[in-house]
């Protein structure tokens, strides 16, 4: 799994009021694509559909205390 920091995200709302992200964290299996596979990702997880983003691979670590 990747994981991919997205930006400028620009929804699809209808004109709907949302309290959406404009970035965000997304997941992806190594061999997807971001720039097809990210917007079925953030649609997934938000529940509506994206105009456009901008998005970078990301490495998070996590540190044991």
């Amino acid at each position: 799994m990747k994981k991919y920091k997205a930006t400028n995200i620009k929804w699809d709302t209808d004109g709907v009021e949302t309290d959406l992200p404009s970035e965000t964290i997304f997941e992806l299996e190594d061999d997807h694509d971001p720039a097809f596979d990210g917007a079925d990702a953030l649609s997934d997880k938000y529940g509506w559909c994206i105009f456009s983003f901008d998005y970078e691979e990301v490495n998070i670590h996590k540190e044991n205390a």
